[in-house]
């Protein structure tokens, strides 16, 4: 199996829905620097006796990873959003999302020093200059090591290639939320997610659709069982057998593991 596009990803204790446009895109923009920063050379330095990764990196490169994201293509604009994403990622909000606390105890207690979790977890320090006579903007990034040895339990495939719609930026990013969950079932609760995110009823059929053509995709890669549950009459069907009607109220899928997958420390 080719696992060259794969996304890889912690487990994920976010709960509260996302419901802006701009928190939808950076969401989205944090999976990708994810995937970003592993591929980029480092050097270790260490904070109260914590060792963290010190990367830099052009601000355009990361720009380019997340081109697909902007509605322009005016190339001041999209520095600009990738520097006002730059900026939040030193408050932690990201990170936040992805540790589950057993991890973050584990951390804490491996380290012996006092320091809140969500400070362990998240990125130490974040700026942004230029060096003389260059005219690149650089991004230098202070991760804590420690989140580049953490065993990421499962992958995804990359849901953000090409030019999305709103509708199916929110539902991948929905998608990959519940996923990510710790329980071999993913239940997706499809009514209550259109009454979240305020789904027109015109629009409630279009977004079915894309979550069972998203369904297809991980089928396709061997992500998920061939059966699934369907909430509202607790009936397995066959994924072949999914429509916009008897999905209405959601369903369960369940994950399938790869016994033959292992993973490897950066």
């Amino acid at each position: 199996m080719n696992r060259t596009h794969y996304q890889y990803t912690d487990y994920m204790t976010y709960q509260k829905p996302i419901v802006s446009a701009l928190s939808i895109k950076h969401f989205i923009m944090f999976l990708k620097f994810i995937a970003f920063t592993k591929k980029l050379d480092y050097e270790i330095r260490q904070f109260d006796r914590i060792d963290y990764r010190v990367i830099v990196f052009r601000v355009k490169d990361f720009s380019d990873e997340c081109d697909s994201l902007f509605n322009s293509s005016n190339n001041f604009y999209k520095i600009d959003q990738v520097k006002k994403f730059l900026r939040q990622l030193q408050q932690n909000i990201f990170v936040e999302i992805f540790n589950d606390s057993n991890y973050m105890q584990t951390l804490a207690s491996q380290h012996q020093t006092i320091v809140e979790i969500d400070s362990l977890a998240g990125i130490h320090r974040v700026t942004i200059f230029k060096q003389p006579r260059s005219k690149y903007l650089l991004a230098r990034v202070v991760m804590m090591d420690d989140l580049f040895y953490y065993l990421y339990p499962f992958r995804l495939p990359d849901l953000f290639k090409g030019n999305l719609t709103k509708h199916e930026r929110l539902v991948r990013v929905e998608f990959i939320k519940t996923f990510s969950s710790k329980d071999v079932e993913k239940s997706f609760h499809l009514r209550e997610f259109f009454h979240t995110y305020k789904i027109s009823n015109q629009k409630i059929k279009e977004i079915k659709q894309i979550f069972i053509d998203l369904i297809h995709i991980l089928q396709q890669q061997q992500l998920i069982e061939q059966q699934l549950l369907l909430i509202s009459n607790r009936s397995r069907i066959n994924i072949s057998q999914l429509t916009t009607s008897n999905i209405s109220d959601g369903i369960i899928l369940y994950e399938k593991f790869d016994n033959n997958f292992s993973f490897h420390r950066v």
